[in-house]
């Protein structure tokens, strides 16, 4: 239910660069607070029968306070989107640091008092309150409750494709789990989850960063396509910089991580981590381009490639999953990610001057240099004749050493340009 939180609201008042007055932001104020009232009364009117599923009693009334945290939260939706609009990501280090500290001391409290799962409810609560009202504390914009028919159209017309891709992608990354639970069982389901984890940190991380930063800078720069196509570049840049690094170097040290650090019943989850690795990659660099089609006005493009993988993954695994192996399940979720790359490097000279061969010349020297040390670091694990701790340190250790020593051979500029935006110290 957490999906329909802001119905697309934040991103709107993001790509919205005529709000001068604040008329979005007080039209989106007014009406969240009542969606949310709404979400609310039908998780406390459904709570029961979603005790009756999980055949749980106990699920009711966890489920019904839980649901408060939407009304809570909503009161600080605005603020905090109009701070990310002007990139006053400094301001909210305060207001999304001090609610999980909040989180964690009394929910560890509570559960030393014995109040059992309780604790994280309740823990849930203070972190939803502590957020929103330092938003509030930090924010300098005060609603005038000024309601406008015609915006709150707005709102929703682009909302809507935004919220749309989001309860695809949750389909797409919990369909899986669903079927490997189902068809392979809770062992295999173990293998695949840990592949996913880990295999997609990195790219997790690194495109809910981009994301995050780069969509409202884009919707400052949506009116100058040159500098657009110039911050996109960037952009791209400095995401293949970690993103191909991580996905390969993950791809090299998988067996002897997984043996070391969580022992050989794990082994089995290293040929899925593996495949999974390249799905990590190909979504950190779709990440890269999902932000340029909602800061130009394109939100629908992300709702109809969002659907077209969930289509294609389905269609992939319906054959495969007879096979009874998750990696077949990995390599169903990684073809499709890699058709939508395609697919959006076609669409984006739609927006800006730019092809598949500016992105290509853009992460060449990334992409050269991550298979060379894939390829010597590969070669250096046949001298180790069973994995260790000090295998996987030489591994990791060598593998950096080559992939900055060819980048800085080519481009020793990259890492200047990482220093001066803050990204190395």
């Amino acid at each position: 239910m957490g999906i329909f939180r802001d119905l697309g609201f934040g991103a709107t008042l993001i790509y919205k660069k005529d709000d001068t007055d604040h008329t979005a932001a007080n039209t989106a104020f007014i009406l969240l607070p009542i969606f949310a009232l709404a979400l609310f009364l039908i998780a406390y009117f459904s709570a029961s029968y979603i005790a009756t599923f999980f055949n749980n009693a106990a699920v009711g009334p966890i489920v019904q306070v839980l649901a408060l945290t939407f009304v809570i939260s909503s009161f600080g939706t605005v603020p905090s989107m109009l701070l990310e609009k002007e990139l006053e990501f400094k301001k909210k280090v305060l207001p999304e640091t001090v609610p999980v500290i909040g989180y964690a001391l009394v929910a560890i409290l509570l559960a030393m008092e014995g109040h059992g799962v309780w604790s994280l409810v309740y823990g849930q609560i203070v972190s939803a309150i502590l957020t929103a009202g330092l938003i509030w504390l930090i924010s300098d914009w005060r609603p005038t409750f000024k309601f406008d028919l015609k915006i709150a159209k707005v709102l929703f017309d682009y909302g809507k494709h935004l919220m749309g891709a989001s309860i695809i992608i949750f389909l797409v990354t919990n369909v899986d789990d669903a079927i490997v639970g189902r068809v392979l069982g809770m062992e295999a389901l173990g293998f695949y989850t840990l592949a996913y984890t880990i295999s997609n940190l990195p790219a997790t991380q690194i495109t809910n960063l981009v994301s995050r930063v780069m969509f409202p800078l884009y919707s400052k720069l949506q009116d100058d396509r040159d500098a657009l196509r110039s911050a996109y570049l960037k952009t791209l840049q400095y995401v293949s910089m970690l993103s191909i690094p991580a996905a390969l170097g993950i791809f090299v040290i998988a067996p002897n991580f997984v043996s070391v650090m969580l022992g050989d019943k794990w082994l089995p989850a290293v040929p899925a981590m593996r495949v999974l690795c390249i799905y990590g990659l190909f979504r950190s660099l779709n990440g890269t381009i999902g932000p340029m089609f909602q800061a130009t006005g394109n939100p629908k493009v992300l709702e109809n490639t969002a659907l077209l993988n969930l289509i294609l993954f389905c269609i992939l695994l319906l054959p495969l999953i007879q096979k009874s192996d998750i990696i077949v399940v990995s390599i169903a979720g990684t073809l499709p990610q890699i058709i939508i790359f395609y697919i959006l490097t076609k669409l984006i000279p739609k927006i800006i001057d730019l092809d598949i061969w500016d992105m290509c010349r853009t992460i060449r020297i990334f992409a050269f240099s991550g298979v060379v040390a894939t390829i010597f670091t590969l070669l250096l694990g046949l001298y180790f004749t069973s994995p260790s701790i000090i295998s996987l340190v030489i591994s990791i250790i060598m593998f950096a050493l080559i992939y900055i020593t060819i980048i800085i051979i080519f481009d020793r500029n990259i890492f200047s340009d990482f220093k001066s935006l803050g990204l190395l110290t």
